[in-house]
């Protein structure tokens, strides 16, 4: 009996000097991007979320590419290498490839060996099944993680923007993503109404893709897309209307072609998001209790996420609704930084854990 009473102490100082010397992460596991922060260290970790594996005759899989260098080997791999995407729509559709992601990104943080497994808390979006949420615990589990919590991520975005979420007052965030649209209320602590759409920047740039086939007869790929989208926003507080060139195939000839196109071209293929935006922001003022709306309308709402970079987006949807929306300095890292906040707290916060 006091063997087993001594062993039992062991463990508990073994498992309490673990907590101590573990690290503690907090991950946005994106559709676009993966970005990490680490207690006592801050953001240390963000890249796309994409991995490159090749498989041998066996089917195993081994690592050759991870974040960056992997997005640069989309569409150019040979048959024996894979460029993969295991996020979509803010889930995880690949499980397999979500752990070696999730394992590498641990070596990359963390250093080959882990001595001590570390805490992990990984914002999911609102409106995930069950099913989707032990996807993304077992993924971190497997990969090496000691103990996953989840936390929703527009509350997480919230807690990261510096909104009042433990105040009695009704507060708003918008969050745009690669792959999914969350609008959140949050008061007192807790959501009081969320509502998740799975379209995103990924969206935007498919739209773009579509636009130029039409308008101008030639193919160009969702990466160009992407990049033409980021260069035309990023230039268009100087310029009214910016161009950028872009390379693609010629749909009649087949051969390669280059075509400017203009922001103004980017906003009518984004024409259908922006609705979308429009609708889902109507149906959440909509869906509250009137004091909470108020709240809202008197103070605006706060939009976070990549897709909050889109110059003249806070003008579109504040002009559309009547509503001031808010473009705050550092919209990518907002729910990294939240999930920082609740670990940086220890268990203090744990009821706003899923």
């Amino acid at each position: 009996m006091l063997n087993f009473e001594v062993s039992k102490f062991s463990f508990r100082i073994f498992r309490l000097m673990a907590f101590i010397l573990s690290s503690h992460i907090g991950i946005d596991l994106g559709t676009s991007n993966v970005v990490v922060y680490e207690r006592g260290k801050g953001i240390v970790y963000d890249a796309p979320s994409v991995i490159a594996v090749k498989v041998d005759e066996n089917k195993r899989k081994t690592v050759v590419g991870l974040g960056e260098e992997a997005k640069k080997m989309l569409g150019k791999t040979p048959e024996s290498v894979e460029a993969l995407c295991p996020i979509r729509e803010g889930v995880i559709t690949d499980y397999e490839s979500t752990e070696l992601m999730l394992k590498e990104i641990f070596k990359v943080i963390l250093g080959r060996s882990l001595k001590f497994k570390p805490r992990v808390l990984i914002a999911v979006p609102y409106g995930v099944t069950e099913v989707e949420r032990k996807a993304v615990r077992d993924s971190a589990k497997s990969a090496g993680a000691w103990s996953v919590d989840l936390v929703l991520e527009p509350l997480a975005a919230a807690i990261g923007a510096g909104l009042p979420v433990g105040e009695s007052i009704g507060t708003m965030v918008l969050s745009l993503g690669g792959g999914t649209t969350q609008v959140a209320i949050i008061s007192s602590g807790g959501v009081v109404y969320a509502k998740s759409i799975r379209l995103g920047g990924n969206n935007i740039d498919e739209a773009i893709v579509n636009h130029v086939r039409k308008k101008y007869s030639l193919y160009i790929a969702p990466t160009v897309a992407e990049n033409a989208k980021v260069q035309l926003s990023s230039r268009r507080n100087d310029e009214c209307n910016p161009s950028i060139e872009v390379q693609g195939r010629d749909l009649i000839r087949g051969v390669p072609r280059t075509v400017s196109i203009t922001f103004e071209d980017v906003t009518v293929a984004a024409s259908e998001m922006l609705t979308a935006i429009y609708n889902l922001v109507k149906n959440a003022l909509e869906n509250v209790p009137p004091e909470l709306a108020a709240d809202i309308v008197g103070n605006g709402f706060v939009l976070t996420g990549g897709g909050a970079l889109f110059a003249g987006l806070d003008e579109i949807i504040s002009k559309s609704l009547g509503i001031k929306a808010k473009k705050i300095s550092n919209p990518r890292h907002c729910v990294a930084l939240g999930l920082g906040f609740l670990l940086n707290s220890d268990s203090a916060f744990e009821g706003y854990f899923v």
